[in-house]
């Protein structure tokens, strides 16, 4: 939901690359339905989005990593330190607010995360110079 709404947010023309991986992601699996609904009510088609497990590769290709959860920062410093400087929680100008996975947590949830990330993608928006890889 969060490279949904980010890609669609951003300017049609900005050079920024928009990707999402997971920690613990289904490879090659479909955004949940309820996922597709509720981004499809806004208007923001991601039936076509598959998923991908964050690697070396994709970290590194990207200026900027924004993660939900406190436990996915610390396994990223864990595992890629080079990395460190660039990877921030999503909630960081909510003192750190995390967003839940709604992963299997029914619609209330899902609706809830993807209020948080509308609100904290918007607060990354207006602090950080879009131009970014």
């Amino acid at each position: 939901m969060a490279e949904g709404l980010l890609r669609h947010r951003l300017a049609v023309d900005s050079p920024t690359t928009v990707t999402s991986a997971g920690i613990g992601a289904l490879m090659a699996h479909p955004a949940d339905p309820i996922a597709v609904d509720l981004m499809f009510a806004r208007g923001i088609d991601i039936s076509a989005h598959r998923g991908h497990q964050l690697d070396r590769p994709t970290l590194l290709a990207h200026d900027l990593v924004l993660v939900m959860e406190r436990a996915h920062l610390n396994w990223i410093a864990s595992r890629y330190p080079e990395a460190r400087g660039r990877v921030f929680l999503l909630g960081h100008w909510r003192e750190g607010d995390e967003v839940v996975d709604p992963y299997r947590l029914g619609q209330p949830v899902f609706e809830r995360a993807l209020d948080q990330i509308d609100v904290y993608l918007g607060d990354w928006l207006k602090r950080v110079v879009i131009g970014l890889k």
